[in-house]
């Protein structure tokens, strides 16, 4: 059974069809990417399931549940953090306050708090004075998902987690998401890093032109060629 189902949403931008009967499938502790070429519709996508640009058609349902054009702050309520591919940390706030500010529902039986969160990121325990404006983008990155995870949410929707950043925290941002695939999170990214996506993701969707042209995994995607060369261009 599906945790998220996208069923076949149309999204706009005033007049402009971006997405044309998209649909996708997570299944409880899965991980899913979605790829494409830049303007393929994916952060659209997102967007969509997180109420930010609702579809004016179609349903998104999350634990049975629809969704679809409810308040971005409902369909957090529901389960669903979202990493925004702008990171979206407080800059004027320190890393600590931009943690704790995600505290203030927590629960006794929560598995995220500061502690498991400074434990998965040991750097940010060390930069937890620091403000979010005298960080790098790698530890950006890092807090936005810290933050994310302090919800304490049942899915995390990831918007490109390795734009812009070095190898070598591209490489580390990859363990954290595999430590939490291995602890079971549900995750959807958007990405266009094809070896990082491949190498973390059970089911990979190709999104071209607002449309789904192909969905398989990654040893399927691997052979598949002229999937990869129109639409992924590699």
């Amino acid at each position: 059974m599906s945790l998220l189902a996208v069923e076949d949403i149309h999204t706009y931008y005033d007049q402009s069809h971006v997405l044309q009967g998209v649909s996708l499938h997570v299944r409880q502790g899965q991980v899913v990417s979605l790829l494409g070429r830049n303007g393929a519709g994916k952060s659209t996508t997102l967007c969509s399931i997180m109420g930010i640009v609702p579809p004016r058609s179609g349903d998104i349902l999350f634990n049975n549940f629809s969704i679809a054009r409810q308040a971005p702050y409902r369909i957090a309520r529901h389960g669903i953090a979202y990493v925004p591919e702008t990171r979206a940390i407080f800059s004027s706030l320190t890393v600590l306050e931009n943690l704790t500010l995600a505290l203030r529902h927590a629960q006794q039986q929560d598995v995220w708090n500061l502690d498991s969160i400074f434990r998965l990121f040991p750097r940010l325990r060390e930069r937890r004075g620091h403000g979010g404006a005298q960080l790098s983008g790698g530890e950006q990155q890092m807090l936005s998902i810290a933050r994310a995870l302090m919800l304490n949410p049942r899915m995390l929707v990831l918007d490109e987690p390795t734009e812009g950043l070095a190898p070598v925290v591209i490489e580390e941002i990859a363990n954290v998401l595999q430590t939490l695939k291995q602890e079971g999170m549900t995750m959807l990214l958007v990405e266009q890093n094809y070896p990082f996506a491949t190498a973390l993701a059970d089911q990979l969707y190709v999104l071209g032109k607002g449309v789904i042209r192909w969905q398989g995994d990654a040893a399927a995607l691997a052979q598949a060629s002229q999937i990869k060369h129109t639409w992924l261009g590699v």
